[in-house]
This record gives structure tokens, C-alpha cells and sequence, in this order.
């Protein structure tokens, strides 16, 4: 069912504003009349093409955190057996930020017309990425939606966590696969010089190029942030990682050693 946002008067003529839905404007203004409420303006929120929809939200609705803190309560919502559209509704009331509020009561209404959930995150995509939207879709598919959630929402407060940590300007980069992070790294640029950091493969993942993704993607970044030259270190006795960064233009500038007190 669409939704549509309006704005009324009250008996006492003061300004009211929020969401309603119904099948059609027409029967939206007869919602707010039987709540003695004076219909000034309404509209409807969700339009029927992605396109459209994607228009409507030009700038990000969600940050990094707001974002992990939307996918934790969706989880914990889920989680404890709420129906998607109940735990949906609950975070339209909730939310605070009108634009929020309006992505969300979007994001119901297409679950309200049979969506999947997964489908109804893409007409979002700035907010909503490929992983985000295939991580979702297998927790459907698998009956595990809420569990998938909680642990997205921990890769995205691990994410931020690194950025906090990083010198600016910063990037992080991950490859993932099946919606699991299977290789990560950082870059952080001081005037021309960057460096690299952080860069790490989980076992299973290794000698598979997800590497030398994540070193490319870091060094098309620093080029764009004017940096002219680069450095990273590496365990002497790394083989594969010591011949990926000599193949990628890297070479040996010092050998150094440190103890450890036991």
C-alpha cells in the first residue's frame, strides 16, 4: 500500500505532520478528517519506479554509523520475531530524521506490495550496496534474516572503527564474497607520500588475486589524492606477499628487526 506524507490542521489549528497509508490520496485526506485532523497538503511518498524513487533521495539519508545502528535494530526487531513489516513500521515511528522516516515507510510500503526485502533495499542503492542487498537476500532465502543482519551491522561497526583510527585523508577498502569480508586494507595520504596499512587475507582466501584487488583499489585512490609515491611493510619471510608488491612497483628500502619481551 502507498504511503503519503502530509501536513494538516488540528482542532486547535496547529501545524501536524507525518506518514499515512492508503490506497490513494483521495482515501489518505478521508484518514486524516476521521482523525479530525484538515488536510493542507498531501503527497505521495512512494513512486513506482526505482528510478523515481532514487531521485528522491539525491543525497545519502544514512552515514556509516547511522547506517550500523538502522541494521542492528532491524536485526534485534526480526530477531525476536517481528514480522518485516511490523519491525518496519516500528522504525518509521521511531525515527526522528523526516528523510529517515521517509526511506523507510518507502522501504514498507513495497514490502506491504510483496517485495522481498532485498528488492525493496535496491531502489535505494546509495544507501543499500550490492553487498548489503545480497547479504539481505540470502538471510531470506535461508530463514536466518535476523542473524544476518546483527552480523552485518558488526562489519560496519568494525569498518568505522578503522576509519576512526586512520589519519586523514584515509580510505579503507574489503573484497568480500557471500557477504563475508575475505580481505581488507587501508591507505592513509600525508602530502604526497602514501602509506599502506592493514592489508590482510583470511586463510581460506589467500593466492586467489583478492589482494591485489584491494592494493589497486588503495593506490587508484591515493593517485586521486595526489600522491605521488607509496610504502607499506611486510614480514621478510611472506613470500607471496613480497613478490604481489615487487609485481606491483614496490621495492626493498630497509630491513629492520624488533624484540618482543615475553
Amino acid at each position: 500500500m502507498p504511503a503519503y506524507k502530509f501536513e494538516a490542521l488540528d482542532a486547535d489549528g496547529k501545524s501536524k505532520s507525518g506518514l499515512v497509508e492508503a490506497d490513494n490520496a483521495k482515501a489518505a485526506r478521508a484518514q486524516l478528517r476521521a482523525q479530525a485532523l484538515v488536510p493542507l497538503e498531501v503527497s505521495m511518498v512512494v513512486q513506482a519506479a526505482n528510478d523515481e524513487v532514487a531521485s528522491r533521495f539525491k543525497r545519502r539519508v544514512f552515514n556509516g554509523t547511522g547506517l550500523a545502528v538502522w541494521t542492528r535494530q532491524m536485526a534485534g526487531l526480526v530477531g525476536s520475531g517481528l514480522p518485516l513489516e511490523r519491525a518496519l513500521t516500528a522504525l518509521v515511528d521511531e525515527s526522528e530524521d523526516p528523510r529517515q522516516r521517509e526511506l523507510v515507510a518507502h522501504l514498507r510500503s513495497e514490502v506491504n506490495a510483496g517485495s522481498p526485502f532485498a528488492r525493496a533495499l535496491s531502489s535505494a542503492p546509495r544507501e543499500f550496496d550490492d553487498v548489503y542487498r545480497a547479504v539481505v537476500a540470502a538471510g531470506e532465502q535461508s530463514g536466518a534474516l535476523g542473524t544476518v543482519l546483527e552480523k552485518r551491522a558488526d562489519d560496519l561497526e568494525e569498518r568505522r572503527s578503522i576509519a576512526r583510527r586512520l589519519p586523514q585523508p584515509a580510505a579503507f577498502a574489503v573484497r568480500e564474497r557471500g557477504g563475508r569480508a575475505v580481505a581488507v586494507g587501508a591507505s592513509a595520504v600525508t602530502g604526497t607520500l602514501a602509506g599502506v596499512f592493514l592489508m590482510r587475507t583470511v586463510p581460506e582466501a589467500r593466492r586467489q588475486g583478492h589482494a591485489l584487488h584491494i592494493l589497486r583499489a588503495l593506490m587508484r585512490w591515493a593517485r586521486q589524492n595526489n600522491a605521488t609515491q607509496a610504502f607499506l611493510q611486510v614480514d621478510a619471510d611472506n613470500a607471496p606477499a613480497v613478490t604481489l608488491y615487487e609485481r606491483e612497483g614496490f621495492t626493498k628500502l630497509t630491513t629492520y628487526r624488533f624484540w618482543r619481551q615475553r
